[in-house]
């Protein structure tokens, strides 16, 4: 069974929130949107959007899971980036070589700040670029980098990519595909 959990916070970016969520499910991943407000799994999204997270970060954070997934938007991506629970987490999950995808302001804001992209190349929301200490920053709507098991993507516009990305890199190109085909996407 393969497993993702998608940190949620206030002022997270509603496309890349729930179209990931929608599509990792759709290829059969185990899904689970975990906020990082220990106080109410209510989110308010960046514009305004309200949803019911499936629990708070803090009860998933012994289990382990293929991928873990940080969308952006503001403030949600500086949410994420001052939630202990969250970064201990993502270290856990670099060391033990499974996937972290970030998407928009994630990955400077949350993956940058605290060097978890170790050399890897990557991509963000234009103007994030100084985020990154080690890391290369590439101009492309999605970049996966296998060596480090990273996705990023620049932002709401790529999220259907950067869904397919996981998908691909998680569950392999046909499920993807099928995926990508069943919701009439261009992959």
């Amino acid at each position: 069974m393969t497993r993702a959990i998608i940190a949620v916070a206030n002022g997270c970016e509603e496309i890349e929130t729930l179209a990931t969520y929608d599509l990792l499910t759709r290829a059969g991943i185990v899904t689970t949107l975990a906020a990082v407000d220990e106080s109410d799994v209510v989110v308010t999204a960046a514009h305004k959007l309200k949803f019911i997270a499936n629990c708070t970060l803090s009860q998933k954070v012994t289990e382990d899971f293929d991928v873990i997934v940080l969308p952006g938007g503001l403030p949600g991506a500086e949410h994420l980036r001052d939630c202990n629970i969250l970064i201990e987490m993502l270290r856990r999950q670099k060391k033990s070589g499974k996937w972290i995808a970030a998407i928009c302001a994630a990955p400077g804001y949350v993956l940058g700040t605290h060097n978890l992209t170790g050399e890897a190349k990557v991509t963000g929301y234009p103007g994030t670029e100084g985020c990154f200490k080690t890391a290369t920053y590439v101009d492309q709507k999605v970049c996966v980098d296998s060596n480090e098991h990273l996705i990023t993507a620049q932002g709401p516009a790529y999220t259907n990519a950067f869904a397919l990305a996981i998908i691909a890199n998680l569950c392999g190109t046909e499920i993807m595909r099928k995926v990508a085909d069943a919701a009439l996407i261009t992959a």
